[in-house]
């Protein structure tokens, strides 16, 4: 198909999203369901996380437009899926749901997507030498990776434009891929998060007009976005791999290294004082930056680039062997959140005052 219309559901997307969230928004103020504003909370007032519900009906609503015919058995399950995760968010923004329901939930939209629309890991191609999976350790090990990911989006949206920053990046590097390959169904379904979270980012940076995803746009963020990922991962296996690299698997992770990192770094942080693993707190690295004053948006900006980088190192090793590449990959972005975090430390003046944020002074008196 021609880009246009691609470039038409990116705008359909944009604009169901924008038309559909100041009511979302207006409903959530009016029936009260707004945000508990705690310790953890770097916002006052009353805001409603209900901004997952208009990200949901533009993302659905593209498919439903412009779903191609050869596409359709495809999304009609990715659509099953974003139900499931749809309604279990929506119940946690609203009641707040224990992480064993969720989990639950987030299972039954993965099992929908491995079962019915085949989309699960053939295997590691070599990596830590595994190449080829039994159906079931493919199955298993499918929805466990899921589960992860789609935690692990969920335990990143804590500040302001992250979350969908992320996501976006992810997507336009998907949809390059798809585009690449020829995958219709999957670069309209990259399209049209595009165009949902670029709209939805225009209420979640503003002051007057502010709302957050909540767990009802992370968590389907997450799905959708693991969903493509397995199926780029086995583009490896194909025998007309456009891509050319055996590595189709590193390629996939490269945009989700940052939520994975970030999340194995806070579990371990978490099960080494003797909580929980899901114990709320503030280890992540968002909240590394913003304890060293840094604004929201600037802290979406930097770890947006941390994840440009991490595709640009995934591309680069490409030729090289799977488990040098992913190891490379890993470690180089690592190195690169280390080196930003420390640098914006070394470089923050003792008065406070700094083009990078609030300053030293606001980082130690949050510690």
């Amino acid at each position: 198909m021609e880009l246009g219309y691609y470039f038409l559901s990116i705008l359909v997307s944009a604009l169901v999203t924008y038309i559909c969230a100041p009511f979302i928004r207006k409903i959530g103020l009016v029936k009260q369901i707004t945000c508990f504003v705690s310790t953890r909370s770097s916002h006052a007032g009353r805001v409603t996380p209900l901004g997952g519900v208009a990200i949901f009906l533009g993302i659905s609503m593209t498919l439903f437009c412009f779903a191609p015919s050869d596409g359709l058995h495809s999304l009609f399950y990715v659509l099953g899926g974003m139900i499931i995760i749809f309604f279990i968010g929506l119940t946690d923004d609203l009641v707040s749901l224990r992480p064993m329901y969720k989990v639950i939930g987030q299972i039954a939209a993965a099992f929908l997507l491995v079962v019915f629309s085949k989309a699960e890991f053939l295997g590691l191609h070599g990596l830590v030498g595994v190449d080829l999976f039994p159906p079931i350790v493919s199955g298993l090990f499918t929805l466990f990776v899921f589960v992860l990911f789609i935690n692990a989006f969920n335990l990143i949206d804590g500040v302001d434009g992250l979350a969908s920053t992320q996501a976006i990046i992810c997507s336009v590097w998907y949809g390059i891929i798809f585009y690449a390959t020829g995958n219709a169904s999957m670069l309209l379904l990259s399209c049209a998060i595009i165009g949902a979270l670029l709209s939805f980012l225009v209420f979640n940076f503003s002051k007057k007009r502010k709302m957050f995803m909540g767990d009802t746009g992370s968590m389907l963020i997450g799905l959708l976005l693991v969903f493509q990922g397995v199926i780029i991962s086995n583009v490896g296996y194909l025998e007309n791999n456009i891509l050319q690299t055996d590595n189709t698997l590193v390629l996939a992770c490269a945009p989700l290294l940052l939520p994975l990192i970030d999340t194995t770094r806070v579990f371990i942080i978490r099960l080494y004082m003797g909580k929980s693993p899901f114990y709320p707190d503030k280890n992540h690295i968002h909240h590394q930056f913003s304890l060293l004053g840094f604004a929201h948006w600037k802290i979406s900006a930097i770890l947006g680039v941390v994840s440009i980088f991490a595709i640009t190192i995934a591309m680069v090793s490409r030729d090289l062997n799977i488990n040098e590449s992913f190891v490379l990959s890993v470690f180089m972005t690592i190195a690169l959140i280390i080196s930003v975090i420390l640098f914006a430390k070394i470089n923050i003046p003792s008065n406070g005052s700094t083009f990078l944020g609030k300053g030293r002074n606001a980082y130690f008196k949050n510690l």
